[in-house]
C-alpha cells in the first residue's frame, strides 16, 4: 500500500512538472502574441500617421492656391490654410493622442542646412515686411524638429502642412515625406 501511494505521489509529482512547464510555455508563448500584437498596432499607427501626413500636405496645398488665387484677383481671401491648421489640430490630437509617437525619433540632420531665427527675431526671413510670407513654410521644416524633443503626430502632420503651402507658394521644391524628418529608434 505505501508503494502504491509513493508512485501516486510520484506520478502525481511528475505530472504537476507537466503542467508547470506547459504553465510557463503558455506565459511565454502570450509575452510573445502580446509583443506581436503591440508591434502590428504600431506598425498601423504609423501607415495611419503617413496617410493623414500625405493628405494634409495635399489639402494644405490646395487651399494655399486657392488663398493665393484668391487674393491676386481680389485682394482678399475666404479660405485660410491656418484657421484649417487650427480646426484639424483638435481631431489630430483625439486621433493620434499628445505623447510622442513610440519609436520614432527626429532625423539629427534637417532636411536642408540653414540656420533658422526665431520668428520674432528682427532678422528672420519668415515674412517680408509687409506681412506676407517669404520663407517661414520651409523654415519651420527645420524649426519644428530642433525645437521638439520627441515627435508627435501633430508636429509631424504639421511639417506636412508646411511642405503643402510651400509648394503652392514656391519656396519648396523637394516632395519631402514623414520619413525625411523621422526614424525608428
Amino acid at each position: 500500500m505505501n508503494q502504491q501511494i509513493s508512485n501516486i505521489n510520484t506520478t502525481m509529482s511528475a505530472e504537476n512538472e507537466v503542467l508547470a512547464y506547459e504553465l510557463n510555455q503558455m506565459r511565454i508563448d502570450l509575452i510573445e502574441l502580446e509583443n506581436e500584437c503591440e508591434k502590428t498596432r504600431q506598425k498601423m499607427l504609423i501607415r495611419k500617421l503617413e496617410n493623414a501626413f500625405n493628405h494634409v500636405k495635399k489639402h494644405a496645398y490646395k487651399l494655399r492656391v486657392i488663398e493665393q488665387n484668391e487674393q491676386f484677383h481680389n485682394g482678399t481671401s475666404t479660405v485660410s490654410p491656418l484657421n484649417w491648421w487650427r480646426e484639424i489640430k483638435t481631431n489630430i490630437d483625439r486621433e493620434f493622442g499628445t505623447e510622442p509617437i513610440p519609436n520614432l525619433q527626429w532625423i539629427e540632420i534637417p532636411v536642408y542646412s540653414k540656420i533658422v531665427l526665431p520668428i520674432e527675431h528682427p532678422e528672420s526671413d519668415d515674412y517680408h515686411e509687409n506681412g506676407t510670407i517669404d520663407h517661414h513654410f520651409l523654415n519651420q521644416l527645420v524649426r519644428i524638429p530642433n525645437e521638439n524633443q520627441y515627435p508627435t503626430a501633430k508636429k509631424l502632420i504639421q511639417l506636412a502642412l508646411n511642405i503643402g503651402q510651400g509648394h503652392a507658394n514656391g519656396t519648396i521644391k523637394e516632395n519631402w515625406q514623414i520619413y525625411n524628418f523621422v526614424k525608428p529608434r
